[in-house]
Parts: structure tokens; sequence; C-alpha cells
């Protein structure tokens, strides 16, 4: 009978184990998916000021153009 309390004990251990690995994975790639939307906020403002800065460099372009 000593053996049979033993067996539930150690699947208990391997299913908390198993969870608590699950649980830190899916924790992880959370993080990661957070990193990577704050990298993709920064790389679309930085886009955003380059598409302010082209099209201010069109319109002296164009004023160039007019002038000629």
């Amino acid at each position: 009978m000593k053996g049979f309390g033993l067996v539930p004990l150690i699947i208990i251990l391997i299913l908390g184990a198993f969870f608590f690995y699950t649980g830190n994975y899916q924790q992880r790639q959370i993080d990661d998916l957070e990193k990577a939307q704050v990298t993709m906020q920064h790389e679309d403002e930085r886009l955003a000021e380059e598409v302010v800065r082209l099209e201010a460099e069109v319109v002296g372009i164009q004023t160039g153009l007019e002038a000629v």
C-alpha cells in the first residue's frame, strides 16, 4: 500500500512541473510579443518622421522646378 500513495504524488509532481514549464513558456512568448510591439511602434514613428521629411523635400524640389 505504500507504493500506491507514492504514484499519485509522482503524478502530481510531474503535472505540476509540466504546468509550471508551460506557464513560463507562455509568459516568455507574451514578453517577446510586447517587445516586438514596442519595436514596431518605434519603427512606425521613425517612418512617419521620414515621410514628413521626404514630403518637405518633394515640395522643395517642386518649387525649384517651378522656378526653372
